[in-house]
């Protein structure tokens, strides 16, 4: 019998990379999905919401993935390590420079989404988790419905979101349906079956809808440049679902049913935004803390006559001023391994390759024009995904010596993962 010091560490990621041996319970998918529908949605809307539940079951579902690794819960998680490298070292300076208590909320966020990263990057070593995802995250979407109402209303423009529900913020609601919105135009293009094809195209075109009523620019544009970079990968294929796809564009557009979202873009082109005040207050942050931080309770701008506060609105700027250098290194890593995921899925014929640059490029942009967005389930999901995309050499020749296999390789000589 073995001890943890002697196993073979080829052997040891063989495993952790084995979909039989290493994939976690549907129970545990299951807990973590009813969660999240407990918490986005259920929840919310009978107003039942328990103080500290959510979190505390997201630690058990968390405790339970680690159990179930076990000894090789190193190896699994090793993808994400720049993620959750991250998130222990904001949590690591608030409490030990800038003394805040891990009560405050936003020290709360990152806690949970280092318990989030365990759990969702667990949960993709099962097949077809991504799909059950996304019908989840619609579902969610469309129980936010009934509580639209008008965020702002003038008579140049009306945005609306989701009151009393954790996608409330119009900004947040597009972008949540613009993930929505992407992955069933992408399974709509890929689909052979014409009635999955209508299907899904009619469930991303109803989400395409819902992001333009919150007229926000970053998930509109966002999502349009997803859905441009998933069509150049179908055109190559067949240009038939690529002609219907832009036939229902120009039927929708000739209804005129647009027009007045288009009204309310072009008003929202001449407004200021904000965003100039709030990056220039940052950086004048930054430079006078020397890149350091000012912790995470000076990381908010007051505004004089409304009293709201609110941050860089810049993902990057909020931990660089928010943690400093140190965490915003890690946290620039992790984005740059899903980037580099997301162009490996791209020559590939995996099950995800057709959803993995797409989602990673409205997940990247979204990251710009938000401050913790990164933390929502679907980035962790499709992060995580591209992250464990693997690399895929060429083909050994015969004459070639065999390659002797280092920590953490797969048992295929021809691929490792990230």
């Amino acid at each position: 019998m073995k001890n943890n010091s002697e196993i073979d560490p080829t052997r040891m990621a063989r495993n952790v990379t084995s979909d039989s041996l290493n994939t976690p319970s549907y129970l545990i998918e299951f807990a973590y999905l009813g969660l999240l529908l407990y918490l986005m949605a259920i929840g919310p809307a009978l107003k039942l919401m328990i103080p500290l539940v959510g979190s505390g079951a997201l630690a058990g579902i968390a405790v339970l993935c680690l159990m179930h690794f076990g000894s090789f819960s190193f190896g699994a998680l090793r993808p994400i390590r720049f993620a959750l490298l991250c998130g222990v070292s904001v949590l690591f300076l608030q409490v030990m420079i800038f003394q805040e208590s891990l009560l405050h909320p936003w020290m709360r966020n990152f806690l949970t989404w280092v318990l989030g990263l365990i759990v969702i990057h667990s949960l993709s070593f099962r097949q077809g988790f991504l799909h059950r995802f996304a019908l989840v995250a619609f579902v969610i979407a469309c129980a936010t419905l009934p509580f639209l109402t008008v965020y702002v209303q003038t008579d140049d423009m009306m945005r609306v979101g989701g009151q009393g529900m954790p996608l409330g913020n119009p900004n947040f609601f597009g972008m949540w349906f613009g993930f929505c919105a992407i992955y069933f135009v992408v399974t709509g293009l890929e689909a052979k079956n014409y009635i999955l094809r209508t299907a899904s195209w009619s469930a991303g075109f109803l989400c395409i809808y819902l992001v333009a009523m919150t007229v926000s620019r970053g998930a509109l544009l966002g999502v349009a440049i997803a859905i441009a970079i998933a069509a150049q990968r179908t055109l190559k294929r067949s240009f038939l679902p690529i002609l219907g796809f832009l036939g229902l564009l120009w039927v929708i557009y000739m209804s005129g049913i647009l027009d007045d979202f288009i009204r309310y873009y072009m008003h929202r082109g001449a407004e200021e935004t904000g965003r100039s005040r709030l990056w220039g207050w940052a950086l004048e942050g930054i430079f006078d803390s020397w890149g350091l931080g000012v912790g995470m309770s000076n990381a908010f701008y007051t505004f004089e006559f409304t009293g709201e506060t609110a941050g860089p609105h810049n993902s990057f700027l909020f931990l660089l001023l928010s943690s400093g250098f140190l965490s915003l290194g890690f946290y620039i890593a992790y984005l740059v391994q899903a980037t580099q995921g997301a162009f490996r899925a791209r020559t590939q014929h995996s099950l995800y390759s057709p959803y993995m640059l797409p989602m990673v490029s409205f997940g990247l942009l979204s990251v710009m024009v938000a401050d913790t967005t990164f933390m929502s389930p679907w980035h962790m999901i499709i992060f995580s995904l591209a992250i464990r995309t693997p690399r895929v050499h060429r083909r050994l020749k015969k004459h070639d010596p065999k390659p002797s296999l280092g920590k953490f390789k797969t048992r295929e000589p021809e691929r490792d993962f990230a």
